[in-house]
């Protein structure tokens, strides 16, 4: 249990997506148990998945605690976001770190 809570807690090994300088190597691939050990709560970081991305929400106050609204972190949004008032330009300024499997 303890070795799960460290590797949830740190950010996979991913290429700056602001850095353009660099060719971008291919994201990892999670599946969706992977996803739910990012949940936002005791310390982990917090991802949400959206239309095949999975975006790092860690440290946008609107999921402290790994919430937001009722939808949690750790989940896929996609079906959810789709009957939302937001766009996909929500997660425009939010990094990706993965894609869903």
């Amino acid at each position: 249990m303890q070795e799960e809570n460290n590797i949830s807690k740190e950010i996979p090994n991913v290429p700056d997506s602001k850095d353009t300088s660099t060719v971008t190597p291919e994201l990892p691939m999670y599946t969706l148990d992977e996803l739910s050990k990012y949940d936002g709560q005791n310390g982990n970081r917090a991802f949400v998945a959206y239309k095949g991305q999975v975006y790092d929400v860690t440290d946008i106050e609107e999921w402290s605690d790994g919430e937001h609204h009722g939808q949690n972190a750790g989940t896929d949004l996609t079906d959810a976001l789709s009957n939302s008032p937001h766009q996909d330009s929500i997660f425009q300024s939010v990094k990706v770190v993965s894609k869903i499997n």
